[in-house]
Formats: structure tokens, C-alpha cells, sequence
């Protein structure tokens, strides 16, 4: 294998790779292709070039995604929450998935779960009575979704998160005193005054309350600070981090004036509060005056840097103004009393405006500001990416990762005038072959198979949680003493072939049976069976990604009827139906194949292109950023697959679908407002975005920021032609000229990407031969044993 970390830093020298080579004991695959845990690479190879650079492109990039695996980058990162009391809204079979919301997991939050801010607690009134409390949190159903606004992202990118507006609840805080109210004396609730009360894991001093038309009014100190302080003595109280010097400089049994740094107060009684500045009272809780000539009076009070006002059914002051006048948020209150006795306190918290609770953005309760609401971010621990896309302008293939490996087939090709779908395939001379018939038990699925038209088809067991799907193509059917022997060639850059020595013979390739019924080598054509090698079933319709998507390939009903949604009426090729809907199905989350979330994807003609993904009608796209052309949704499920549809303004869709093959859920926490979130969510490897991918060369520049490898010599691959300097192909004699390779030789040479940001440090390395038979040579070195050290050159082989 290439050593990578070393070929990084040979960006601008030429190596030539041949048996001479020291062997690497061990490659330090993935550098560079993978950065920061997630993979960072493309494989790109001509649109036009032979099947067999094809197969080495597929078989590089596969074998970097083996690297990326054994290199632990599929999952990096995990939220967490230091330095505060929290809880995670989750359950242990139950995580927080798009569509959930906030109340979904916890009927209330009590001390169970928030031990400091929630503490049932004992009150104790001025009478010295003690009442029990408990307290709770009710959250809203606060919705996960999959939004863009532009004033939270003036690019416009969406993001996964809670996007609130003005009215929604947020939350309810409840205190109540249980099993008895909380006495308030005879008259005027006067013995809950000058008493320090426990509201969210904070004490406030109750500096009054009153009867109000609409109930009672409380009248709270926030951050209180209480000291006592004698008549001709100066006492500093530090709050907010300011201290500030108390004196007494009038005390007599009913009124007291302060001096407060310099700022006098009014005459004051106990209960009264008096404001000395800026967010800023002081309290008197006692008056001590001492009548005796020999006595000291003292004064017990309290400083605090806000006063709070609830008062029953009306909303909450904060320094003599409403929470919202100064927020994006209205917090009620709604105090339940019987004559003078307090029951229960309720703060209702709702937004007043936009507001986000993004991995960017928490929101914290106003006024009280002891308790928040975050989300860490969305995790996605599995990612595997199943491209739909043009393949020129005449027929549409998909790419994505099966079984064996990765593959690249085409779904369905169109007549000569690109007016309608002629047949299944690439072309009339490579056709796909499917059935929709099913096998189970002793039950078999017939496939016609004809060598001359190369047919390939799908084969895909499913039992419950388990799959397999195969892509198998005829290879040859050759008479042989008496015999036709009769090969399956493995489309997958892993896969096994299988060969029948003769008809009858029977072949398992994992969980599928295949038996030859038929062959015939003067009309190249041959019956192949499947069946279920034990249990499960087995279809010919159908593919089962390798982290367990469910997506139909078409019928042709004109051949083979079919009761499914993947039936294309093929019988007028001369006019051609124009339209195919592509079903694609998660697991749930019991990893069950096919049985949860489901989406119908349109296939349709563009009217100057050609074949392409034209609508998801059932998913929600946001584009990704201002003119963008690029759209991104998410299916509303516990697995949340996410679809990115590519509709450029001129020229054909595309489509990726990537598959999380597990739940993917976001972190989302209740704590106190000093809590810290820390930590990445979880990210798998995906293919456009985390997972090495084979692109053509005429998509090079979708793949412009990553680290390149470019398969194949500059006759047929633009993007190594324009690395070797040439806006045009460069062939044969000329290609030698230019690299000094010539018949029987190969290249790998390291460039700095040309198409990147010029101080990206990303990478393009050119695998190439003098012929194709070379090209796999050199890919063949590329991946399996070739070291390079800075500035080394070593001479390839040559013919012969």
C-alpha cells in the first residue's frame, strides 16, 4: 500500500513505482485522506475510460474505506456536560430523534433527576414554622427538526435543532408545599415576610408579600447578601463582585435610614425595599433598635442585585419592568393561595420571538437565570452514501456499497432521441435483468440471462435484521467437453466470482442459492435460479445496502408483472414512458430491513439533458446555503436518512442518500445555566463527505476540497491530463514525452490539488499507465505494498 503520510509531503515530486520498491511491512493508510476523524478523499476517474480503470478506481477507494475503518475514524467525538447539575433528555431505548419533542421522555423533572436545582427542601416562615417543598419541571413539546432561518445563519445553512417562535411554551417550574401550605399569619401574609425562600437551587429573601386584585404579590431579592449592622459601625457587602460600605445614620423603632457608599436611602421599615442604584436594593428583614442609652440598635438586612415581582396571573418583574420588555421571552407566574396561606408557585416560560436551541444556541430562563436548556448536536454514528445520477446523458446509475463492496450499475437507459426509457440498464447491450417474483422455502426467482446483451442483475436475501445483496453480470458461457461452463462475474470491487462447470450445478454465494437451469453457448444465453440457501427470502428487485437501506430497482411490467411500486410499462420503446418512482426504505429501530421510514424519489427526463432525480415529494429540502443549488432534507424518523438533491440551474440532478444505518438522535440537556457543553457529536464516515468515493473526471470539482486520487493516463481522464499541464488529452508517444513513461510503465506522481483553495494543502495523486493494463498495475501498487520516501524515484516495469 501507499504509504499516505509520506505522499502528503511529496507534493510536487514524480514517483516511478516499480518491483524494485521496498515492500511497507504496515501502510499508514488513511492520511490524508482522512482529517480530523472523517474522511477527506475522492477517487477520480475518466467518464469515458475502460471498465478495467473502472474496476481499479472502485477497488482504490474501496480499499482507503477498509483503511478509515481499521483506523477507528467512523466515529469521533460525544457531548458532554461539565461543571453543573443536568440532565440528558433520553431514555435508555429511547433517544431524542428528529421529530421528537422536549415532553416526550419525561412526564416531569423532579430531584430524581436534577439533584441541586430541583432539592426538595423545608421552608421555614417568620413564625418559625418549617413546611416541606417540592419542586418540578414540565417541558413543552419542543419539536427536533430540520430548519433554516436566516436570522439565526445570514449564509442560510440549515441545521438540526429546536426553532421556537413567539407563544411556545417552553417550560412550567413548579415549588409547592406539601403536605401543607405555607402558613402566612393572620393578616397580609406577614409571617412569609423577611424570609429567604429556595427557588430553583437559589435562595431569595421575601422582602414582601400582599394581597393583589389578582391573587398575591411576592416580592423577591435576587442574589441576596444578609448581614447585620450596628448603629455607628460601617459593614462592606460584596455583590456581583462590587463591594459596598453599609452605616446606619437613623434607626429609631419604626424607620431606619442607611448610608449606602454614599448613597442615602429613605426612611425604611421592616419589609421595605429601597433601591440604591442600577440593578441594585437593599432590604430591611429586622429592625433591633435598642431604646436603652447603653444599647447598640443594629439593623438585619439584605442587598441584592435585582428584585423580582410575582404576582399571581400577571407577568414577572425584573427591577420594576416585565421579563419581556428586556428578553425574547414572557415568564408568568401564578401563585395558588387559601386565605393566608401560599400553596404553590408557578413560573410559566414562554418565547416572546424567534429564538434557537441549536448546537450553537441555548436558551436560559430570564430573571431567575439559573436553569438552561442546550443541545450538544445531532449525532449520526453510522453514515454510507447511495448516489443517483446521470451517466452522461442517456441512461441513470446509482453508486453505493452492498455486500462485497462497493458498486456502480445503471438503472434504466432511453431511446435515440432521449425521449423516454427504452430499457433497464446502461444500454441495449448491457441490460439489467430483474423479477419481481420472491423465494422462499424450496421457491426459486428465474433470470434470463443473454451474454451477447452482457446482462447483470441483482440478488438480495432478507431475514428479519439480516441481508445480503449481490450485483452479478454474465460473464461467458464456453462449450467444454460437452459442457457449458458458465461464469457470474462479481460486480463488487470485493466480490467472488461464481462458475458452473455445468447445467445443475448449484453455487452459494453468503445466504443465496444460485442454481444454472439452463445455458446454451451457440445462443449465449442462460437460466440462472435464486433461492434462499436456508431461510429468509430472496428477491431479484431489489438492493440491500451494507448498513441495511432498502431501494427497488425497476420492473419491466411489459415483461413480468408486479404488484410493487418499482413496475415501469416498457411496451412502446418508440415513445417510452418518461417517468419511474424509486422507493427507498429504512430499517426501524430494531434494525428490521424495510420496515421503517419510507421515501418515493421521482426519476424523470430532463427536457435538454437527459435522466435525473427530479423531486422527493415527501421530504422537506432547505438549501444549504444561499444560492447554493444544493438541497438537503431528512426523512422524520428515528434513523433519520438525509437526502442531498444537486439541481444545478443548467445541467442534469443528482442525488446522495445517506444512510445512518442506526438511530441518529441529538443531545439535548436540562442543567443549571452554569453547566458547560463540550465535546462533538458523533460522526460516521460518509461517501460524500466522509467516505472515499469514485467521481468522474467531469465532476471533479464537486469533489474540489478534498484529497484526490486520479486513475488513469491523460488519453482518457481530463483531470490527469490538466495535472500533467494539458487542456487537452494526451496519448500515447506524447503522454511518454510529457512523463517519460512509455509501453509497460506506470506513474504515480503527487501534485498539490489544483482544484483546491490554493493554501488548502490537499493533495491530487495521479495513478497512471502507458495502457489500461498498466493503469491497473499501477493501482494494483498503489494499494497493495509501495512505500515512498521524500524525493525517492524508482523505475516501473516495462513490457516484457
Amino acid at each position: 500500500m501507499i504509504n499516505f503520510k509520506k505522499v502528503a509531503s511529496v507534493i510536487t515530486s514524480a514517483v516511478m513505482l516499480g518491483s524494485t520498491a521496498g515492500i511497507a511491512a504496515a501502510a499508514a493508510y488513511p492520511a490524508p485522506f482522512v482529517e480530523g476523524g472523517a474522511a477527506d478523499g475522492a477517487v477520480v476517474v475518466g467518464a469515458n475510460a475502460a471498465s478495467s480503470d473502472w474496476a481499479a478506481a472502485l477497488d482504490l477507494s474501496q480499499s482507503l474505506n477498509a483503511g478509515i475503518t481499521a483506523a477507528g475514524a467512523a466515529v469521533v467525538g460525544g457531548t458532554t456536560v461539565t461543571g453543573g447539575d443536568f440532565v440528558k433528555l433520553e431514555r435508555t431505548q429511547d433517544k431524542f430523534n428528529l421529530g421528537n419533542d422536549m415532553a416526550d421522555f419525561y412526564a416531569s423533572l423532579d430531584e430524581s433527576e436534577l439533584s441541586v436545582v430541583l432539592a426538595e427542601g423545608i421552608y421555614q416562615n417568620d413564625a418559625n414554622d418549617e413546611f416541606d417543598f417540592e419542586q418540578e419541571i414540565v417541558l413543552g413539546p419542543l419539536v427536533l427538526q430540520h430548519f433554516v432561518d436566516s436570522d439565526l445563519d445570514p449564509d442560510e445553512v440549515p441545521v438540526i435543532g429546536f426553532d421556537l417562535s413567539s407563544g411556545n411554551f417552553i417550560m412550567n417550574y413548579t415549588l409547592e408545599f406539601t403536605p401543607d401550605a405555607a402558613e402566612g399569619g393572620a393578616t397580609d401574609f406577614n409571617e412569609l415576610e423577611t424570609t429567604d425562600i429556595t427557588l430553583l437551587g437559589r435562595t431569595y429573601y421575601v422582602a414582601e408579600v400582599d394581597a393583589s386584585s389578582s391573587g398575591v404579590k411576592m416580592t423577591l431579592l435576587d442574589t441576596a447578601n444578609s448581614v447585620i449592622v450596628s448603629q455607628g459601625e460601617t459593614v462592606s457587602i460584596e455583590v456581583g463582585g462590587v463591594s459596598y460600605d453599609v452605616s446606619i445614620t437613623f434607626i429609631n423603632s419604626a424607620d431606619i435610614i442607611f448610608d449606602v457608599s454614599g448613597v442615602e436611602t429613605n426612611k425604611m421599615s421592616e419589609g421595605d425595599v429601597f433601591k440604591i442604584g442600577e440593578d441594585l436594593y437593599i432590604a430591611v428583614k429586622n429592625n433591633l433598635f435598642d431604646e436603652k442609652e447603653t444599647g447598640t440598635s443594629k439593623a438585619d438586612i439584605s442587598i441584592g442585585s435585582g428584585k423580582i415581582v410575582l404576582e399571581s396571573n400577571q407577568e414577572v418583574e425584573i427591577n420594576n419592568e416585565d421579563v419581556s420588555e428586556n428578553t425574547v421571552y414572557v415568564l408568568n407566574s401564578y401563585i395558588t393561595n387559601t386565605s393566608e396561606d401560599i400553596e404553590e408557585i408557578v413560573l410559566e416560560w414562554l418565547a416572546d420571538d424567534d429564538v434557537w436551541i441549536t448546537s450553537g444556541e441555548e436558551i436560559v430562563l430570564p430573571g431567575f437565570e439559573t436553569i438552561k436548556i442546550s443541545m450538544g448536536g445531532f449525532n449520526t454514528p453510522k453514515q454510507e452514501d447511495t448516489i443517483v445520477d446521470s451517466r452522461g446523458d442517456d441512461s441513470l446509475m446509482v453508486k453505493t456499497t452492498i455486500t462485497d463492496g462497493l458498486v456502480d450499475f445503471d438503472l434504466f437507459f432511453l431511446n435515440s432521441t432521449n425521449t423516454g426509457i427504452e430499457g433497464l440498464g446502461e444500454k441495449d447491450n448491457h441490460l439489467l435483468v430483474s423479477n419481481a417474483s420472491t423465494a422462499t422455502g424450496a421457491g426459486k426467482i428465474f433470470l434470463q440471462l443473454n451474454e451477447t446483451e452482457n446482462s447483470y442483475f441483482a440478488a438480495t436475501w432478507i431475514d428479519g435484521d439480516d441481508s445480503e445483496s449481490y450485483i452479478y453480470e454474465i460473464g461467458s458461457i464456453d462449450f467444454e467437453s460437452g459442457k457449458n461452463v458458465t461464469t457470474l462475474k462479481n460486480e463488487a470491487a470485493g466480490g467472488s466470482d461464481i462458475k458452473f462447470s455445468q447445467v445443475t450445478d448449484d453455487a452459494d454465494a453468503g445466504q443465496i442459492r444460485f442454481v444454472l437451469e439452463a445455458a446454451n453457448d451457440a445462443q449465449k444465453t442462460a437460466t440462472v435460479s435464486l433461492s434462499p440457501a436456508s431461510s429468509g427470502t430472496v428477491y431479484a428487485d431489489r438492493i440491500v445496502t451494507a448498513e441495511g437501506m432498502l431501494f427497488k430497482l425497476p420492473v419491466d411490467t411489459s415483461i413480468v408483472a408486479t404488484t410493487e411500486d418499482n413496475g415501469l410499462n416498457l411496451t412502446d420503446a418508440s415513445e417510452g414512458t418518461t417517468t419511474w418512482i424509486m422507493n427507498f426504505t429504512e430499517e426501524d429501530d430494531n434494525d428490521n430491513i424495510a420496515t421503517g421510514g419510507s421515501v418515493q424519489v421521482t426519476m424523470d427526463l430532463d427536457d435538454n439533458d437527459g435522466p435525473e432525480p427530479s423531486s422527493l415529494p415527501s421530504v422537506s429540502l432547505e438549501e444549504t446555503g444561499d444560492d447554493t443549488d444544493k438541497f438537503e432534507g431528512y426523512v422524520v424518523s428515528d434513523l433519520a436518512t438525509k437526502f442531498l438533491h444537486d439541481k444545478p440551474t443548467t445541467g442534469l440532478s443528482k442525488l446522495t442518500v445517506t444512510y445512518h444505518g442506526t438511530e441518529a438522535f441529538a443531545d439535548v440537556f436540562v442543567s443549571e445555566s452554569g453547566a458547560a457543553i463540550s465535546g462533538e457529536a458523533l460522526a460516521g464516515v460518509a461517501a460524500a463527505g466522509g467516505q472515499v468515493i469514485v467521481v468522474k473526471d467531469s465532476e471533479v470539482s464537486s469533489v474540489a476540497d478534498r484529497n484526490l486520487v486520479v486513475v488513469g493516463g491523460s488519453c482518457i481522464n481530463t483531470a490527469a491530463a490538466s495535472l500533467l499541464g494539458s487542456d487537452t488529452p494526451v496519448c500515447g508517444s506524447d503522454f511518454s514525452d510529457l512523463t517519460n513513461v512509455g509501453a509497460g510503465q506506470y506513474l504515480i506522481q503527487v501534485f498539490a490539488n489544483p482544484w483546491a483553495a490554493a493554501d488548502s494543502g490537499k493533495i491530487a495523486m495521479l495513478v497512471a499507465g502507458y495502457n489500461a493494463a498498466d493503469t491497473t498495475n499501477a493501482a494494483a501498487a498503489a494499494k497493495d505494498g509501495v512505500t515512498t520516501d521524500l524525493d525517492t524515484t524508482m523505475v516501473g516495469p516495462t513490457a516484457g
